[in-house]
C-alpha cells in the first residue's frame, strides 16, 4: 500500500485517483474548490462522474502541503492552462518522489512546448512519468474494459504506477518515448477537429477513415521531427487515442469541430470554447512553429485557416482533395 496524492479533481484525475484507491492505496486528492473537496469527503461522488462512487480511501483536501507532502507517489491531473501551480507545488516536494503527469497539451509563452518539460523544470523530480491513451475519463470510472501507456524516465517508475494503476478494467503498458506518448495525446486533438467537421458535413465513413489514416501520417511526422519514436505513434497512445477522440461524442475537441461549419460558427465556437478545447492551440502551434518548407502536413494547416477565418471548412476540404497526385507515405 502507497501514500499518492492527485494534483486536481477533474473528472480524468479522480479516475485515477479511484483505480488507486481500489487497490487499497491512500489518495488525497488536491481540490481548488472547497465544495468539490466536501462532496469527494461526504457523498464520496461529483458531478463531473455521474453515477460513479469513489471509494472511501479517496480524501480531498485544498491544502497544497497536504497533497503533496510526505507522499509515496504524486500524480498531476491539471489542465495544461493551469500547470503554473506547479511552482506552489515545488516547496513541499521531495524530488525522489514519483510523478505521473496526466496532463495533455502544449504550452504557448513559457519557454517549453511540452508540458511535461514545464513540470520537471518546476519540480525537477528524480522519477518522472506520463499517460497517455484511448482513455474517455467517464467510461473508465464507470469501470467499461480500456488501456493505456505509462512512459516513464526509466522503466521502474512506469512499472511502480503500473502497479498502482492497473485494474481488471483498466490495462496500463509501460513504455520509455516520453515524447511519443506525449505527443500522440496532444496531436489526435487537432485530428477530432477535422473528425468533427467531417461529421457535421456527413462526409461518410470513407471520408473519416481516410482523414484518420492521413492524420496519423502527420502526427507522426511531426512528433518524429521533434524526436519521438515512429512506433509510438502507431501504438495505443498514438492511433488508439486517435481513434477515440475521433470517434466518441464524449470527446471535447470532435464536439468542437462539430461547430465549425461556418465563419461565423467558427469565430462563435472560439469564443465559447477555447478554453477546453485543448486541440485549438495544438493547431496554432504546429501551424506556427514548423515551417511550411520544412514539412508537409495539409491537414493541420487546413484546420489552422479554417480556425484563423481564411476558408470555410468546404473550402479547406476542397483544397484537401484537389492538391496535387503523390505516392502514399
Amino acid at each position: 500500500m502507497a501514500k499518492i496524492g492527485v494534483i486536481g479533481a477533474g473528472a480524468w484525475g479522480l479516475t485515477i485517483a479511484k483505480a488507486c484507491a481500489q487497490n487499497k492505496n491512500d489518495v488525497t486528492v488536491w481540490a481548488y474548490m472547497q465544495d468539490d473537496a466536501d462532496a469527494i469527503n461526504n457523498e464520496h461522488k461529483v458531478a463531473r462522474l455521474p453515477n460513479v462512487s469513489l471509494p472511501i480511501n479517496v480524501v480531498a483536501t485544498t491544502s497544497l502541503t497536504t497533497a503533496v507532502k510526505d507522499q509515496d507517489g504524486i500524480i498531476i491531473a491539471l489542465a495544461s492552462d493551469h500547470v503554473g501551480l506547479c511552482k506552489d507545488i515545488a516547496p513541499h516536494f521531495n524530488a525522489d518522489t514519483p510523478v505521473l503527469v496526466l496532463t495533455k497539451g502544449l504550452l504557448e509563452n513559457c519557454g517549453h512546448i511540452f508540458v511535461s518539460e514545464y513540470i520537471i523544470e518546476a519540480l525537477k523530480p528524480n522519477h518522472f512519468a506520463v499517460l497517455s491513451g484511448p482513455n474517455i475519463a467517464i467510461e473508465i470510472a464507470q469501470e467499461k474494459l480500456a488501456a493505456t501507456v505509462i512512459a516513464g524516465t526509466d522503466m521502474q517508475t512506469a512499472e511502480w504506477f503500473q502497479a498502482r494503476i492497473n485494474r481488471p478494467y483498466f490495462r496500463p503498458y509501460t513504455a520509455t518515448d516520453i515524447k511519443g506518448v506525449e505527443f500522440g495525446g496532444v496531436l489526435k486533438n487537432a485530428i477530432a477537429l477535422a473528425a468533427g467537421i467531417c461529421d457535421a458535413l456527413d462526409l461518410g465513413t470513407n471520408a473519416k477513415s481516410a482523414l484518420i489514416t492521413r492524420g496519423l501520417s502527420e502526427m507522426t511526422q511531426i512528433a518524429t521531427l521533434w524526436g519521438a519514436k515512429k512506433d509510438t505513434l502507431v501504438g495505443l497512445s498514438g492511433l488508439g487515442d486517435l481513434i477515440t477522440t475521433c470517434m466518441s461524442p464524449n470527446s471535447r475537441n470532435n464536439s468542437f469541430g462539430r461547430q465549425l461549419t461556418s465563419t461565423d460558427a467558427v469565430q462563435k465556437a472560439l469564443r465559447e470554447n477555447t478554453n477546453t478545447t485543448e486541440g485549438v492551440k495544438t493547431v496554432r502551434i504546429v501551424a506556427n512553429t514548423i515551417p511550411e518548407s520544412q514539412l508537409e502536413i495539409p491537414i493541420f494547416r487546413a484546420i489552422a485557416r479554417v480556425l484563423d477565418g481564411k476558408v470555410d471548412p468546404r473550402q479547406a476540404i476542397s483544397g484537401l482533395m484537389s492538391r496535387h497526385l503523390k505516392a502514399e507515405q
